[in-house]
């Protein structure tokens, strides 16, 4: 598997994460869960640092879009779900 892949399916998973992790916090603070996506997107940032990305379009913009769909994909189906 390459790089890119990698950096793809790791912001799908971390996604994934945070999208659980917003509809738990949700009833506590609304700001809160709205802010969380954007802290973890830091940390796939980093993350994908580890996985060994120099450019900025591999670190920064790479799966951004898997990245914000999967997590609020889980978001609305979690929140329905249990509502």
């Amino acid at each position: 598997m390459d790089l890119q892949d990698k950096i793809t399916v790791m912001r799908g998973v971390l996604g994934c994460i945070v999208g659980v992790l917003s509809v738990l916090t949700l009833s506590l603070s609304i700001p809160l869960a709205f802010a969380l996506p954007i802290v973890g997107y830091g940390a796939s940032a980093v993350i994908a640092r580890l996985f060994g990305a120099q450019s900025k379009w591999d670190l920064y913009l790479r799966a951004t879009h898997v990245y914000f769909a999967t997590w609020l994909l889980i978001l609305l189906v979690i929140y329905n779900l249990f509502q």
